[in-house]
């Protein structure tokens, strides 16, 4: 959503340059947002992989039988 002001002057824009609005949206974020690091740049990216675990279906189920264990193994 936009307010009205600024919608008009992306139309006026748009029709002055002879691109689409969303063009001239796209182009306005690239160079205001950063683009997020490579992901192999993150520290997290190191640990995929390192847990040989089975893939878990339903992880909330999961968390309640770990929660329910521990509070077992505490009595």
């Amino acid at each position: 959503m936009l307010d009205d002001d600024l919608y008009a002057e992306l139309a006026r824009r748009s029709n002055v340059d002879g691109r689409s609005k969303a063009a001239i949206v796209r182009d306005s974020l690239r160079g205001s947002l950063r683009p997020l690091p490579p992901l192999e740049d993150d520290p997290l990216w190191q640990m995929v992989g390192i847990s040989d675990a089975e893939p878990v279906e339903d992880i909330d189920e999961y968390l309640v039988e770990v929660k329910l264990a521990k509070m077992r193994e505490a009595k």
